[in-house]
């Protein structure tokens, strides 16, 4: 999907339907885990946004590299300080 409204609009869709996942349900740490590492681009945001929702899902080191190996191009080439 091409970036702009539509594309935010469908990701905030995905982000809050998993989110309300992982309130009702049970899901292994060690299996959001793994979608946040191996997984597609759709188990990755879904991961990051289940860790986001419960705490105990939630792994530092896991959404660190996540963000350090992007699979997405930075729009910002303005280096961090």
């Amino acid at each position: 999907m091409p970036a702009g409204p539509a594309r935010t609009m469908a990701m905030e869709l995905v982000v809050a339907r998993a989110r309300k996942l992982a309130d009702e349900q049970t899901f292994d740490p060690a299996e959001v885990r793994r979608w946040l590492r191996e997984g597609n681009d759709e188990q990755r945001v879904a991961a990051l946004a289940m860790m986001q929702a419960k705490p105990e899902l939630r792994d530092f080191d896991s959404m660190l590299t996540a963000i350090k190996r992007s699979r997405t191009p930075s729009s910002n080439t303005t280096p961090c300080v």
